[in-house]
């Protein structure tokens, strides 16, 4: 009952047609931090009371304990392969080149790693959750930004984004088994301080090679000094408090999802081969943002996660066997820091 209701509230909030747990298919494979999709635009774009720009970010999520088990396709036996604990810590940056009265560009790098804690492998498919077991997963992400004003109420935004992911050695591997892309486009119009809306698209591959086009919907609104809405659909929707200049909470709804190249060990076959290991979800959340200094900010983030199915495709099935799992849903905790340029600084 729990499972279902949850999907419902997701569908309303994000206009998805979660019909079970199978991975729409116009839900990109890798979606960030939800909130990176909202390019802010300096030129006086964003309404008045918004969430914090960030230059420098680090956090650090936990994931309570999953079981693996049956899909529509697949059935598991038991005893099912019961995860311990997961756990992503996320390093971001962005520095801005160009900081003038609207035109703004700036570079980013983004690192996340991913580990997966078992207390026991199942039956079924045991290589492959055995492979996963407190093994790295790891994304490097090289970002460039650029927002230009073109009159007093219309902006154009953009981010181009490279991407390694993979269970590489070392910080990162320039492989192009692990690479892919990323083009994301606003044009936005700002109607007055409390209220802009706009259209984007996504443009990218995942690391199967598959290409996507994803329209993308921005929608930004005060409805008092106190509560807002930001939205762009269908990343993430949040309803925000302004508590106080130095506070504010929000509670929403967000999709989160990564793909990774995964390689084989060398015991297993000497040829260079890999498989994909892809999870997504929809995450119900409820998040602090407080200032404990001048530029510098906490975040917490507590909710729930509800799993779409995980899948591992093989490239070479002779070797390593597809198949998808469903994960059951399980709450989460992540905390961070963050350094916020003030007001004064932005033009």
């Amino acid at each position: 009952m729990i499972k279902e209701l949850l999907t419902v509230c997701a569908t309303l909030f994000l206009l998805i047609e979660v019909a079970s747990q199978s991975k729409p298919i116009f839900i990109p494979d890798q979606v960030d931090n939800s909130q990176e999709l909202y390019l802010k635009c300096y030129c006086k774009p964003g309404v008045d009371n918004q969430s914090r720009s960030r230059g420098i970010d680090v956090e650090y999520q936990l994931n309570s304990t999953q079981f693996y088990g049956n899909t529509d396709e697949f059935t598991f036996q038991s005893p099912r392969s019961k995860l311990k604990y997961s756990s992503e810590l996320e390093i971001k940056a962005k520095v801005p080149i160009l900081n003038r009265p609207g035109l703004k560009l700036l570079i980013g790098y983004n690192y996340t790693q991913e580990k997966y804690s078992f207390d026991e492998i199942g039956i079924d498919y045991s290589l492959a959750f055995d492979l996963l077991n407190n093994n790295l997963l790891k994304s490097n992400a090289f970002s460039i930004y650029f927002s230009k004003s073109l009159n007093e109420k219309n902006y154009l935004a953009f981010r181009a984004r490279l991407l390694y992911n993979g269970n590489y050695d070392g910080l990162v591997k320039f492989r192009s088994r692990y690479a892919y892309y990323n083009f994301i486009g606003f044009l936005g119009t700002k109607v007055n301080d409390n209220f802009e809306w706009g259209i984007g698209v996504s443009y990218g591959s995942n690391v199967d090679g598959d290409d996507q086009v994803i329209p993308l919907f921005l929608f930004n609104k005060n409805f008092s000094q106190k509560w807002g809405i930001e939205a762009v659909l269908p990343s993430f929707i949040f309803f925000r408090n302004n508590i106080n200049s130095s506070a504010m909470m929000f509670y929403g709804v967000e999709i989160k999802g990564q793909n990774y190249a995964f390689d084989l060990p060398n015991t297993i076959t000497p040829d260079e081969h890999y498989f994909i290991f892809d999870h997504s979800k929809v995450q119900l959340v409820t998040n602090l943002e407080y200032k404990l200094r001048e530029w510098v900010w906490l975040n917490v983030k507590v909710g729930y996660s509800v799993a779409f199915n995980t899948s591992f495709e093989s490239i070479r099935e002779e070797i390593f066997t597809s198949f998808e799992t469903d994960p059951t849903n399980h709450p989460f905790f992540k905390v961070g820091l963050f350094i916020s340029p003030s007001d004064s600084f932005v033009k």
